[in-house]
């Protein structure tokens, strides 16, 4: 989970195991409004965040205003970032039955033929939707899964949401670390789930989004590359209390003839082309609030790999 609203440390972790321990207390519908309560409380508190929101929809949309719906999409956007923030409180609530009910995935088989390949998969989606959950559905299924966390810096707050998504059997590999663990996990076979539509500092590729030129993260190109591991987009939508639909796309596979740049380009590409879609049908599902658009280098901003 992205931080929509910042405290001093001690008062983040306080605040965040009070949430914690009071959605654990509420039945699904409850810890829905409550969410969406929390939602409208960082739209309100959030300033910073809510105009980097307004202004990252109006840069994707140019035909929005307030008169045609941009207020109320923004609202949207942090009621899902509240209603996240409940669910993923509410972890330990969720056994694998439960998630097996909670998510239905369409287009699932696909899953189940890249684990019966035993190449390994990447499981990449955006903020988008529950991203946190969606990765959960693997181990509901008995599938072996890592997720690539980012480390807070509040370490406090970093083992809270660690040790909630252990609750939904998920191993955790922190980014930053060697790429070893990821590695091995997908020559065992193993699934490892990645969120890769933010801003990538290093380790990057300079490709289209939303008509402009973005910083992607390559790693996911980079393991299909060099291990032969498919790369599985998959996407989550609310549908209600406790009930999400999502989907996935076609599995993608390095063709390692071509170089590596090359090929590890034109995935990351069509990794962000097709979260540019989904973004598109369901724009209040996708994390607004963070600064996608920054400035390329110069030297960057007409790199070429056609």
């Amino acid at each position: 989970m992205s931080p929509v609203v910042r405290f001093p440390p001690a008062l983040a972790h306080m605040t965040l195991r009070g949430i914690v321990a009071f959605a654990q207390t509420l039945d699904d519908e409850e810890a829905d409004s409550f969410g969406a309560a929390l939602g409208r409380m960082f739209h309100r508190l959030a300033k910073s965040r809510r105009n980097i929101a307004r202004k990252n929809l109006r840069r994707a949309f140019p035909e929005l205003n307030d008169s045609s719906g941009l207020s109320e999409l923004t609202l949207r956007v942090f009621e899902n970032l509240g209603r996240n923030l409940a669910e993923v409180a509410r972890f330990p609530l969720y056994s694998a039955e439960k998630r097996v009910e909670m998510i239905a995935i369409e287009r699932d088989e696909l899953i189940h033929e890249i684990a019966a390949r035993k190449c390994g998969c990447m499981f990449v989606t955006p903020h988008f939707g529950n991203w946190e959950l969606i990765g959960s559905w693997l181990p509901a299924h008995k599938y072996q899964t890592s997720f690539l966390a980012g480390a807070k810096t509040n370490s406090s707050v970093n083992r809270l949401l660690n040790d909630l998504r252990r609750h939904i059997g998920v191993e955790i590999i922190q980014t930053g670390a060697s790429a070893r663990p990821v590695m091995s996990a997908l020559r065992r076979g193993e699934f490892v789930g990645m969120v890769t539509d933010q801003h990538a500092a290093i380790g990057h590729e300079v490709v289209e989004f939303f008509g402009r030129k973005v910083a992607a993260h390559r790693g996911p190109a980079l393991f299909a590359y060099r291990t032969g591991a498919a790369i599985l987009p998959g996407f989550l939508v609310r549908k209600g209390p406790a009930r999400h639909e999502g989907w996935v796309e076609e599995p993608i596979f390095a063709d390692r003839s071509q170089p590596e740049a090359v090929e590890v380009w034109s995935i990351t590409q069509r990794v962000m082309s097709l979260f540019e879609n989904a973004i598109r049908k369901y724009p209040a599902s996708w994390m607004w609030t963070h600064r996608r658009w920054k400035a390329l280098p110069d030297s960057q901003n007409d790199t070429n790999h056609s």
